[in-house]
Parts: C-alpha cells; structure tokens; sequence
C-alpha cells in the first residue's frame, strides 16, 4: 500500500498536461464553416418539408373540401336527406325509450307503468315541466344525503378537506404536466410571442394605415405578411422583415449566427413539420384530399362516387335496423301495459 498522501495521488492522476495547461502558448482555430454549412443544408430540407405541407394543407382546407362539399351536395342530395330524416326518426325514439326506463328506474316501477305515467304527461304537452319537477325532487334528495354525510363527518374541519383537495389538485396536476405537455404549451407560447411581436413591427411598417403611398413591392410584402401570420409561419416572417429592413440589427444572418442559434430553430422548425405531419395524416383520409385532381380525372371521380354511395346505403341501413330494434323494443312495453288493463299508444309508422 503506498504512504503518499492522497493529495500527491490526486496531482499523479492528473499527468504532467494538467501542470502546463496554464503555459499554453498557441491555440488551433478550426474552420466551423464545413459544420455551419451542413447544419444550414439540414435546416433548409426542414424548411422546405414545411412549406410543402402547408400549401397542401392550405390547398385542402381552402380550395379542396368546398370544392368537394358542393359536389357531394349535388351527387347525393336525396341520399342526405333521407338520411337526416333516419337519423331524427332514431334520435327521438332513442330518447322516447331512454325517458321510460329513466323514470322506471327512478320511481322503481315496471316499464309498463312508466309508459302510462309518461304518456299521459305527454299528451297532456307537460313533458318538459314533468322532467323539470323531477329534476328537482332529486336535486333535493342529494341535497338531504349531502347534509347527513356533513352531520356524520362533524369531527373533520372543512380546512382540513380544502388542504386534501388542494393537496391532491396540486399532485394530479403536476403528474400531468410531467409527461411534457407543459413543455409544448410553453413553446407554442413563445412562438406566438415570436410571431406577435415580429407581425406588429412589420404591420407597421407596412399596412395601409400607415403607409398610404405603398409601392407595388410593399403591398406584395404585406399580403405574405398576413399570409404567414396566419400560417404561423415565423420563417415567413423573418423573411419579409430581412427585405424591409435590408440588413438591420434585428435581421436574423445564417452566415454570422451562432452554429447552435440554427440548430435551435432547425429544431424547433422539426417539432412543426411534426404538428404538420399529424394533422396531413387526418387530412390524407378525408375523400376531399387532392379532390381537385380527382374531380378532373373521370375515373378516379366514379371510383369515389361509388365508394361513397355504398357508404350512405350502408349508414342508412344501420339507421333502418336499429329503428327496427327500438320499435320492437317499444311495441314489447306496449304489451306489456296492456295486461294490466289500460292501453298503451299506437307506435306511429317510420316516414
């Protein structure tokens, strides 16, 4: 075991570099325009992987789906409307039933009965002050159930209960935010400040307000001003304010700028095309995608407007069954009213 000090061991451990770094006399600089150009080459395939998905998310929100919705409108107009009237004829007796077998339960009573209580309130047109009584009287009883718990817990203080409740709030929400949505609120935050404040200043400079005697330029800059603005484009932005203000102190210079400065706003320019990606990955389902290259191919067209008639035919017999369902599901409370001696209503045909 050797009986130097640990103090000596430390100083070996280190090597003779360590006692001389401070006689360094010559420093290597190494040229960072190779790693300066890449990271700028990766930041331009991001950017334009962003500007391709949103023209095709402007085409498609803009153009495509009005395009699309007046041709579905004409192609399958008596479709549609046969398909509304279905679907009320099933909303309402889906509500009918749901009514009897609410009130059923509540009173603890047979379906028959609720049908007959239900009914005559009904024809009486008091259906909607009946629930509203009823709505009441419960709200009363938990009312009651309320102040016998606060008599049983008498001996725990409500300060006690709003430290727990505070207490839990505080953890549940904090295990929430861990997962890092409070990361993306707090960069979508500080992209709509970026975006703020560089419109307001460009804004400025550029709207007609403020500048009446605008050249033909200007007001081309203030269209892609708003254009950008409204496509949360900050790129676009920064673009536009670099041709106004020709070189300013505030123009962002790739050839100047910090290497971590580009790889930041390649990153963050990522995290969009992400944003981006997802809401293509919905839009790419919808039979409106590209419907203006479809509606001009003759083939594609029928291939849709086949696909979509079968989907409606298929949607209105679901509708058609489960009608069916209920209304034999009605006509059985029926019978059963019936055999305790009162009549129960005619279910009305489906129109």
């Amino acid at each position: 075991m050797s009986n130097s000090s640990p103090k000596k061991q430390r100083a070996r451990s280190r090597g003779p570099a360590s006692k001389n770094i401070s006689h360094c006399t010559k420093l290597v600089l190494v040229d960072s325009e190779p790693l300066r150009e890449k990271v700028w080459r990766a930041y331009q395939t991001a950017l334009r992987k962003f500007d391709k998905a949103t023209r095709e998310l402007h085409q498609f929100t803009e153009s495509d789906q009005d395009r699309y919705r007046l041709w579905y409108e004409g192609e399958f107009g008596r479709e549609i409307v046969q398909l509304q009237k279905s679907r009320g004829a099933v909303a309402e007796l889906t509500d009918w039933m749901e009514q009897i077998e609410a009130y059923a339960e509540y009173k603890d009573v047979s379906l028959g009965e609720s049908l007959r209580i239900l009914e005559g309130v009904k024809g009486k047109e008091r259906l909607e002050e009946f629930w509203s009584e009823v709505v009441r009287e419960i709200e009363v009883e938990e009312e009651q159930e309320r102040e016998a718990r606060r008599g049983s817990n008498q001996g725990r203080s409500r300060k006690k209960v709003e430290e727990d409740f505070e207490r839990i709030f505080d953890e549940a929400k904090e295990e929430f935010y861990g997962g890092g949505v409070k990361e993306k609120e707090e960069r979508d935050e500080g992209l709509e400040r970026s975006l703020k404040g560089l419109y307001h200043k460009l804004a400025l400079k550029l709207h007609p307000d403020t500048n009446p005697n605008q050249s033909d330029e200007e007001k081309e800059l203030f269209q892609r001003v708003q254009e950008a603005y409204r496509d949360r484009d900050l790129e676009g932005l920064e673009e536009v304010w670099k041709r106004v203000e020709g070189g300013g102190e505030e123009v962002f210079s790739w050839k100047t700028a910090a290497i971590g400065e580009i790889i930041r706003r390649k990153k963050a320019l990522d995290l969009r095309n992400r944003d981006l990606g997802a809401e293509l990955k919905y839009a790419k389902v919808h039979p409106a995608w590209e419907f203006s290259k479809t509606f001009k191919n003759k083939t594609a067209l029928s291939s849709l407007r086949l696909k979509l008639r079968n989907g409606l035919l298929k949607e209105q017999a679901q509708l058609d069954a489960i009608w069916l369902e209920l209304n034999e599901q009605l006509h059985e409370v029926e019978r059963v009213s019936r055999r305790t001696g009162k009549r129960g209503p005619k279910v009305k045909p489906k129109n």
